[in-house]
């Protein structure tokens, strides 16, 4: 079976944006998991990681910042036609069903914005730390850099979503923050806890990762000229 780069690109980024998408909508849901709530975005969000780290790995760091670029772009669309579709009039006999539309896509201002700042500072720093670590290992330990990446990555994504959500832009947009300035620490310690708690969750698309590489590389057909010679720089020599 043979698979050309632009099916694998076009196939990719339709998975990362769409999940991602997902992830900002899905993630006002908590559940409880062993005491502890969680996004349910956090599973969307995953596979949107994973599919990002793939294409980088495979295609390089380039492909990777474009994918954020697109992502973002998609995302403030996304949001637009969400509060479009919000602040449409409301036709007879729907009345009942506003509440229930608006506690999914009236989600407040700040943490919106927030999403969108966070979302892409965090994706280029795992990009270009991921290619750095590759370079570093000459293409080997696939699970180390996944390892390295992930952890801080989410991490430094708590830290920017948190304060932005929490403190700046509700001070912006508000006058005021959401939580007192004097609870940054407090309500920091639980971001970072969380950003580790992702990370560490987020190593755990390894086996997914070591399965879809090798076999994109296997299976691939060139189509696009500079791209292939990107495909030839970023080999994998497939060595834990």
């Amino acid at each position: 079976m043979r698979v050309k780069d632009s099916t694998v690109l076009l196939s990719a980024t339709g998975l990362y944006i769409g999940t991602l998408i997902i992830a900002n909508v899905t993630a006002g849901k908590l559940f409880s998991f062993v005491g502890v709530s969680i996004s349910a975005g956090a599973f969307a969000y995953l596979v949107c990681l994973a599919t990002s780290d793939v294409i980088v790995d495979v295609y390089g760091p380039g492909i990777g910042y474009r994918l954020v670029r697109l992502a973002t772009a998609m995302n403030i669309v996304a949001l637009l036609f969400g509060q479009l579709a919000l602040r449409l009039p409301i036709a007879p006999g729907q009345e009942a069903l506003q509440p229930h539309f608006a506690a999914v896509f009236d989600a407040s201002a700040a943490v919106i914005v927030a999403s969108i700042i966070g979302f892409p500072v965090t994706d280029v720093f795992e990009t270009y730390l991921w290619k750095r670590i590759k370079t570093l290992t000459r293409g080997r330990h696939l699970w180390l850099r996944n390892m390295l990446v992930k952890v801080p990555g989410q991490v430094l994504d708590a830290t920017i979503f948190f304060t932005l959500a929490f403190f700046v832009l509700p001070q912006l947009f508000y006058g005021e923050p959401l939580v007192a300035t004097s609870a940054w620490w407090s309500v920091m310690t639980g971001a970072w806890l969380y950003g580790l708690w992702k990370g560490v969750v987020g190593t755990l698309n390894y086996p997914f990762i070591r399965l879809v590489i090798p076999w994109i590389r296997a299976h691939r057909e060139p189509d696009i000229v500079a791209i292939d010679e990107r495909v030839r720089d970023e080999a994998w020599t497939g060595r834990w």
